[in-house]
């Protein structure tokens, strides 16, 4: 679905013109913890996969995705993979949460 919004999905039902182009980004992020669960990894694995340069169909263009929507780690990843031309290293850093 990630990947399907960064390139656009052609089988997508009709109703959905504008997701079957896709939105061209060059850069995202997605809320999970603290929105959808505190426990569960949600998303963690398809951010580690999408930001690698290699996947079930062979070596391709890393897509930079930002976990816990975190645009300043998605930022940092991004210089690094234009200024470098190479997929970046996944954190996932959590934060502490005291209450």
């Amino acid at each position: 679905i990630i990947k399907d919004l960064y390139n656009g999905n052609k089988n997508l039902p009709q109703g959905c013109e504008e997701e079957m182009v896709g939105y061209n980004a060059i850069v995202g992020g997605f809320q999970g913890q603290r929105q959808w669960t505190d426990f569960y990894p949600n998303c963690d694995f398809p951010e580690s996969i999408l930001n690698s340069s290699f996947d079930w169909n062979g070596a391709r263009e890393p897509y930079i995705l930002g976990t816990e929507n975190d645009t300043l780690n998605a930022t940092s990843m991004l210089f690094m993979k234009l200024l470098t031309g190479r997929a970046q290293m996944f954190a996932d850093v959590r934060t502490y949460w005291s209450g």
